[in-house]
């Protein structure tokens, strides 16, 4: 489930195919050997026997696993070197991907060998999910690391504080502790409004549960400030708007006469 790959493609991961599946196999049996030892050891039977047994079932069920993971792999990246895709931001999900067919092929041909037509489904569907949860472990692992070798390289270049050199005159006065900024501009004072805030409230709670007609919306929003202030400003521009409306109908009476504007 890992690194280094030899490939075509100019987007996709170098990785030596054959060397990591007989590496992988390896660790395999070596792992299905001590599982085997250990068993024995519980059971007091024969503990060569058993990692012997153990052993050579682990490397016949990892070696076509590996070996189709590594195939369907490669595919993956020729799709994306096709597609023009870059394979190490799609790495993650590939060797997922290929894990799970691979666990669901191999599973397959063992549940047609150990118990027929039969278990064709069920092994396919026991070793894709057991592929699949070993393949998310181990990318969960591997992303954990990557973080924290790269926090650690941050910390590393991360400049060093400067130590603490005493109390200085000069320094205390360079602080402009007390000094205002003149850039910074105070913040607006709030308008309380207690019975507003709970008249709005009650409204609120009114307008979710009751329909109302329309015509008790203004009497509604009679306490909300908000409110009061839009409509005074749109209040104001009518009156502008009339105020203007005067004027030109004065200006045309004086022009055109009065007789004639009635």
């Amino acid at each position: 489930m890992d690194t280094q790959v030899h490939s075509t493609s100019p987007y996709a991961p170098e990785r030596n195919s054959t060397m990591f599946v007989l590496q992988s196999t390896a660790v395999a049996g070596l792992t299905g050997s001590t599982l085997g030892a250990i068993f024995a050891a519980v059971r007091g039977q024969s503990r060569l026997a058993w990692a012997f047994s153990m052993g050579t079932n682990w490397v016949l069920a990892f070696a076509p696993f590996f070996g189709i993971r590594e195939a369907v792999l490669h595919y993956r990246y020729q799709k994306n070197a096709a597609e023009g895709v870059d394979s190490f931001r799609m790495r993650d999900k590939d060797e997922l991907i290929s894990s799970i067919t691979s666990g669901a092929i191999v599973g397959a041909g063992m549940g047609l060998i150990w118990r027929g037509p039969r278990a064709l489904l069920s092994g396919s569907l026991m070793y894709s999910l057991l592929a699949c949860g070993g393949q998310t472990l181990y990318l969960v692992g591997r992303q954990w690391r990557l973080r924290t070798a790269l926090q650690q390289r941050i910390d590393n270049q991360s400049p060093i504080p400067d130590r603490d050199q005493g109390f200085s005159l000069s320094r205390f006065w360079q602080m402009e502790i007390l000094r205002p900024d003149p850039s910074a501009k105070p913040a607006p004072a709030a308008e309380i409004d207690p019975v507003g805030s709970l008249f709005v409230w009650a409204r609120d709670k009114i307008n979710a549960n009751v329909d109302l007609p329309d015509w008790t919306s203004p009497l509604l929003n009679a306490w909300d400030i908000e409110y009061r202030k839009r409509l005074n400003i749109r209040l104001k521009i009518l009156e502008s708007q009339v105020g203007e409306l005067r004027e030109t109908v004065g200006t045309l009476r004086k022009d055109v006469g009065e007789d004639n504007v009635r």
